[in-house]
């Protein structure tokens, strides 16, 4: 779907009729040229495993959110955030780069804590083998959505990799 953008320009110059003109230029606006746009576009190409044009909109989505001076300074934090998350799972999930997601997932919630950042945060450390501090980031996720049942079995699953059974217990 293409946005157009409308621009009216009217020309206070009078022929002989005396006649304003008035030019009406259309010109048609980049399919992706908003952050949220952006986001979209990437998860799109994520699907398709086309990781590097993924990072690329990802970057322009980050590039676009923090430039933004029309949205109120948390709106931006938000927006980062979930760029930045989302360039994490393409670092954990298709470049089999755990290391780099752990990086990046604790870069997101420095902007914005959201469940779903601890809670990739928690497989990432799982997965480099730190059962221990992903238990505690399964924990986090838990308190900032309650509803989430998966995010307590994780943390508990962590606890009993840690050897923490008292710990596991307590979780579920």
């Amino acid at each position: 779907m293409r946005r157009y953008t409308l621009f009216l320009v009217l020309c206070a110059s009078w022929n002989r009729q005396h006649s304003l003109r008035t030019i009406v230029a259309v010109r048609a606006a980049d399919e992706a040229d908003t952050v949220a746009a952006l986001i979209a576009q990437a998860r799109i190409l994520a699907r398709e495993s086309r990781v590097d044009e993924a990072e690329t909109a990802l970057t322009a989505a980050q590039r676009a959110a923090e430039s933004d001076r029309t949205s109120s300074p948390s709106k931006v934090a938000e927006q980062v955030a979930e760029v930045v998350l989302l360039q994490g799972n393409l670092a954990m999930y298709l470049r089999s780069d755990a290391v780099r997601a752990e990086r990046l997932y604790r870069e997101s919630l420095r902007q914005h804590a959201r469940w779903d950042g601890y809670w990739f945060l928690g497989k990432a450390l799982r997965q480099q083998g730190q059962p221990t501090a992903a238990a505690a980031a399964f924990e986090a996720a838990a308190a900032l959505n309650t509803a989430n049942t998966a995010s307590r079995l994780e943390a508990a699953g962590s606890w009993v990799e840690a050897g923490s059974f008292a710990d596991a217990k307590r979780g579920v």
